[in-house]
C-alpha cells in the first residue's frame, strides 16, 4: 500500500522531488535530483460514482492553517532541526479497507469540501527514480487491480485531455503543495517554475529542472 502516513509520503515523496535542496526529515536524508515535468501535467483527471478504489484507510492531515472538518490530533515533525506541527486524524481505529469518510452506497467523499492534501492532489503523481525525478497527471500504476465499493477490480477514473479548468485545478493543487512546502521549511523549490511553465499552455514538450548547484 505505501504510506499509510501521509505527511510522510507528502514530505517524502510531493517535498522530496521538488526540492531543489537536500533536506533532513525525520532522522532521513532527502536528496534533491533533477525533476521532469512531463506534458501529461496538463491534461485532466475524473473521478466518478461508484469507484472509491482509491479512498483507502490512511491518515488524514492538515495544516494549523487549513480549515478542519472536525477535530483531530495535533503532531509534529523534525525537518532540518526545526519542529513542524500538523494536524491528523490516523485512522487507527478503523480496521476496515476504505476511508472512513467513504460513501460505501455511492463512492462519494464525506470530507470532499475540505479534503487533505493527500487526497486533493490526485491524480497529479510524482515518480521518483534512482537519478531523476518525475511529474505527471497520469493513472495509478495498477488501477486495474484497485478494489472499487462493489469490490469489483478496476478503477473507474479517467484521464481527459487538457481544459482551461484543468490547468487552474493543477496550479490550485502546485500553490496548495507550495503552502505545505513553507509550513514545513522546504521553500527553495522548483513550484514557482512549475506554476509559470502550466500558465503558458499545454505543450508536447518536457520541462527539465535541476537541483541548487548541480
Amino acid at each position: 500500500m505505501g504510506f499509510k502516513d501521509s505527511t510522510e509520503k507528502v514530505v517524502n515523496i510531493y517535498m522530496g522531488s521538488v526540492t531543489k535542496k537536500d533536506f533532513f526529515f525525520e532522522g532521513k536524508w532527502i536528496r534533491a535530483k533533477p525533476l521532469d515535468i512531463s506534458s501529461t501535467i496538463f491534461r485532466e483527471a475524473r473521478c466518478y460514482e461508484n469507484c472509491g478504489a482509491c479512498c483507502r484507510s490512511f491518515s488524514l492531515d492538515w495544516l494549523p492553517m487549513e480549515k478542519r472538518p472536525y477535530q483531530m490530533e495535533r503532531r509534529t515533525f523534525n525537518l532540518n532541526g526545526r519542529s513542524v506541527v500538523m494536524y491528523s486524524d490516523k485512522q487507527e481505529q478503523n480496521m476496515g479497507y476504505y476511508c472512513g469518510h467513504l460513501n460505501p452506497k455511492n463512492g462519494h467523499c464525506g470530507v470532499h469540501k475540505n479534503r487533505p492534501l493527500s487526497c486533493d492532489f490526485q491524480l497529479l503523481r510524482f515518480h521518483q527514480y534512482e537519478d531523476h525525478n518525475r511529474l505527471g497527471e497520469t493513472l495509478y500504476g495498477r488501477v486495474w487491480n484497485m478494489k472499487r465499493i462493489d469490490n469489483v477490480r478496476g478503477g473507474i477514473c479517467t484521464i481527459e485531455p487538457p481544459s482551461e479548468a484543468s490547468l487552474n485545478d493543477t496550479i490550485r493543487k502546485l500553490m496548495r503543495l507550495q503552502t505545505w512546502c513553507h509550513h514545513f521549511g522546504v521553500k527553495d523549490n522548483h513550484i514557482p517554475d512549475i506554476v509559470r511553465w502550466v500558465q503558458k499552455g499545454p505543450t508536447d514538450e518536457i520541462l527539465r529542472l535541476k537541483p541548487r548547484g548541480k
